[in-house]
């Protein structure tokens, strides 16, 4: 698996911030308990702001994961390019 980025995510129970490094089609995730997690795309996704079609406090499906500039991370959601920073990952 080749590292694109570093990036984090939100558990919704806990409230606490994940650290994950990404491929084309999944996340490792290390969890609250140091554990390495894979999270293979689809998977589903919080909105937490309105951007475009993309309504806040909906569920959308992530088909891909990206990285343009090495540094921002995007979910590829219904073919368009989103920043991970507009969602919350509710798989983990």
């Amino acid at each position: 698996m080749a590292t694109i980025a570093i990036g984090s995510c939100l558990d919704m129970e806990d409230k606490y911030q994940a650290q994950f490094v990404i491929d084309p089609f999944s996340l490792l995730i290390v969890d609250k308990k140091r554990l390495i997690k894979r999270l293979t795309c689809p998977f589903f996704v919080l909105s937490s702001k309105e951007i475009g079609v993309i309504k806040e406090n909906n569920i959308y499906t992530v088909e891909m994961v990206m990285s343009y500039s090495g540094s921002d991370i995007q979910f590829k959601i219904s073919g368009l390019s989103y920043s991970h920073s507009y969602f919350n990952i509710l798989t983990i």
